[in-house]
């Protein structure tokens, strides 16, 4: 199992549908950074909420992964 590449985007590169459900799940969160897998099948959001951070996972059709914190 290889770790994937992900490179860095801007909340703007972020397509609507996983946008939008990073915002339903994750509502009271900032984003610190936003990155997208190399091969596209993926985001990765850092995510911070009351000093405590969070690496959530979405598919390019918004659907949830995975949730990782720190």
């Amino acid at each position: 199992h290889q770790e994937k590449e992900y490179k860095v985007i801007e909340q703007g590169d972020i397509a609507p549908e996983v946008l939008k459900s990073a915002v339903d799940k994750y509502g009271g969160y900032s984003l610190v950074n936003a990155y997208v897998a190399a091969d596209g099948t993926d985001y990765k959001f850092i995510l911070t909420k009351d000093g405590k951070d969070l690496t959530a996972y979405f598919k390019n059709d918004g659907e949830f992964i995975k949730e990782e914190t720190a």
